[in-house]
Order: structure tokens, then sequence, then C-alpha cells
């Protein structure tokens, strides 16, 4: 088995593919799950998934871009923190938060739309070595 999954929490993931499509009635992307998957190009999130927990993605040296489905409302602490490949993120405007660090370290990350719902963008969300040429920050931010 490829997952680890425990009471709708993806746990772990221990595959080495380069496409990784998460299994339906994953409700959540545990802490590390997916941490130095350097194997990992793409990955899809099914509807469903509502949050993506701390280092879920770290170090997925590899990955290139992702969606964040509407169910998401929570991209935890250092979630893509060191993604050195990571062009494009896609979110919808039901995310409301984005932890600490998150995009840390994302040098090939040039732009990013923030959705208009968020309420709370961690202290160095897109610090260290980022690409970052334009961020758009809706008005509704407070923290």
């Amino acid at each position: 088995m490829d997952y680890v999954i425990k009471n709708g929490a993806l746990l772990k993931y221990n595959g080495n593919a380069s496409s990784v499509l998460i299994p339906n009635g994953v409700t959540e992307i545990g802490k590390a799950a997916f941490e130095s998957c350097k194997s990992i190009r793409s990955i899809e999130i099914p509807v469903g998934v509502t949050a993506i927990g701390d280092c879920a993605f770290r170090d997925c040296i590899s990955l290139k871009n992702i969606t964040i489905p509407e169910s998401v409302t929570i991209i935890g602490n250092l979630s893509f923190q060191r993604c050195t490949s990571l062009k494009c993120v896609d979110m919808t405007d039901i995310v409301t938060t984005i932890g600490s660090y998150a995009f840390n370290e994302c040098i090939s990350l040039f732009n990013l739309a923030i959705p208009k719902n968020i309420v709370k963008i961690g202290n160095g969300a897109f610090k260290g070595r980022s690409g970052l040429v334009s961020v758009s920050i809706p008005e509704g931010v407070k923290k």
C-alpha cells in the first residue's frame, strides 16, 4: 500500500510515483505526509480534502504545480517549503488560512493570487529566496 490513511487523514505516502492521485475519501493531508518525496512532479487532491497539514509537501523538489480544490480552507505551516520546482499554485476562494512559511524558498514560484476570502497569512509565508515578483493580497486579510 502506498498510502497510510486513518479516519480520513492521509498520514503517509510511501510510493515513488511521479504523478500521484490522492484517493477519494481523504479529508485531510496529514503532517509531513509527502515530505521529501523527491520523485513527485504532479499531485491531484480530490474535493473533500479540507486541510493540508504542516510540512505536508515540504522538500518535494520535483513538484511543478498543484491545484488546491474548492474544499480546502487551511494550508498549514511549512506545507510547501523548499518545493524548488513549484511554478503554479491554483487556489480557490475557499482558502482562509495560509500558514507560516507555507511557500518559503519556492524559488520557481513567480506569481500567486491570494484567495479573496483569506483571513490569515502566517509569518514568512513567502519568505526566503522566493521567486515571487507579484502577489495580490485582498483587502480582507486581518493577520
